[in-house]
Formats: C-alpha cells, structure tokens, sequence
C-alpha cells in the first residue's frame, strides 16, 4: 500500500455545537481509486518543533509518499492548518518531498511565497476551460472551478502549468522540487481525467 498525507478543513456542526476537522469524501476516494491511502493530518495546536516530529514519524516510520493540501476555507479561517500547513511546506522544501497542492492548496504555497492573493468573481461552481502550457496537443479541457481568489503571479521558482480561458493561473509546478499544484478538483469530476491521475502517480511514485 502507497499512504499519502492529507491536510484538513475545519467545520463547525451546529448540532453537536462542535467544530471537527474533516476530508472530502471525494478526495478520500479518488485517491483510493488511484492506488493511495489518505492518512489525515490532524488540526493541532503544536509548537513548530513538535509538528516537525510529527511529519518526521509520517515521513520516516509510515513511509509515507508524500503530502496534499487539501481544498476547503480561506487561508485566514483556520490558524493551526495555516501552521501546519506552513510546517509541512517548508519539511517538503528541505527534504525534497513531494507536495500537491488543490485549490486553496495552491494558494498556499504562492501565499508562502509572497504572492498575493486577489479576490475574483464567476469561479465558485462553475466550469470553465484551462489550457496546458506544457502540452502541443490536446492542451484545452473544462475543468471544475471553486475558488474566490486567484494568484496574482506564479511564484518565483515556479512556473504556470496551465491557465483558465480568462487568463487565471490554474497550475504550477516548481522548477525543481516535486512541487505541484492545481486550482481545480481533480476528485470532484464525474469521470476522472487521466492526465490528472497520472500527475499524482508520477509525483507519489
């Protein structure tokens, strides 16, 4: 079995009057589909140190893959995820793991590195068409879109692996590091697209 590490989203149930840290179903099972066993990162409050321990164990005793942030919140609605997750990006940078970003996974990593966040209209529900920058042929599809900010420039040491018809940057990958990130939702399409599953498969070999 291939495990990979997957951020969370924090919800509030109104019912129990509890917040709870959760995975999208979807992703649980898209990645299960791919041959990965997601393995929840928990929301804790944890001293710098102690999260650098905790993704060591991932790393080091479950041998995991490697690590996805998730999709879900605006990156001001939860403190100990921006944390972690900030943790989590500079364990991948220093120990060249592999990180795949969806979504608000993106705006971290360009958040992280001094790009802004800008906020947009007409890309949360929707579908739109992304075009490859990588690919001569058979570089357009539609993809899922639910995102209220766009990046205001690919990253340094970054560069833009695909772009939306209104010219919004929907993908980057770092130069050299087994970096990856895109605004869609890959677990989110009826029918997964293969150029998607196989982006993961090559990133978590």
């Amino acid at each position: 079995m291939k495990f990979v590490c997957v951020t969370q989203r924090l919800l509030y149930d109104k019912k129990s009057k509890s917040f709870k840290d959760a995975l999208d179903k979807d992703l649980v099972i898209f990645l299960n589909k791919i041959g990965y066993i997601p393995i929840p990162v928990p929301n804790l409050k944890l001293s710098n140190q102690k999260i650098f321990k905790l993704l060591s164990y991932y790393k080091n005793k479950l041998e995991v893959k490697g690590f996805i942030f998730s999709g879900g919140e605006d990156l001001d609605k939860n403190k100990e995820r921006y944390k972690i997750e900030k943790n989590i990006y500079s364990f991948c940078v220093k120990k060249k793991i592999p990180l795949f970003g969806i979504c608000r996974g993106l705006q971290m990593i360009a958040h992280l590195n001094d790009v802004k966040l800008l906020k947009i209209q007409n890309h949360v529900a929707k579908r739109h068409v992304i075009f490859s920058k990588n690919l001569k042929k058979n570089n357009k599809r539609k993809v899922n879109s639910f995102h209220n900010f766009k990046i205001h420039f690919c990253p340094d040491g970054y560069i833009t692996t695909h772009l939306s018809n209104d010219n919004i940057i929907e993908g980057i990958k770092h130069n050299k590091l087994p970096i990856l990130a895109y605004m869609w939702h890959p677990e989110r399409e009826k029918k997964y697209h293969q150029s998607d599953i196989s982006s993961f498969k090559k990133i978590f070999k």
